[in-house]
């Protein structure tokens, strides 16, 4: 007999393999889809972070460029 998962809205056990919950019709996602989700918004913040870092160097650059010693 296959293993039946929980709905963490409302409790309910479910199929594995279901997509809604059969009593609250919530929409469940599979721990491959929540990992991918979580592998874009990684690469999300490292994109913002790698930008932030070119900005503030260039703006250090930019700076000690004009600095009258």
């Amino acid at each position: 007999m296959a293993e039946t998962l929980k709905c963490p809205s409302c409790g309910a056990e479910t199929e594995p393999d279901a997509r809604n919950c059969g009593k609250c019709q919530r929409y469940l996602k599979s721990e491959l889809e929540c990992l991918r989700s979580i592998d874009a918004a990684v690469g999300i913040i490292k994109r913002i972070l790698l930008f932030w870092v070119v900005v503030s160097f260039l703006a250090g650059a930019a700076y000690l460029a004009t600095r009258r010693w």
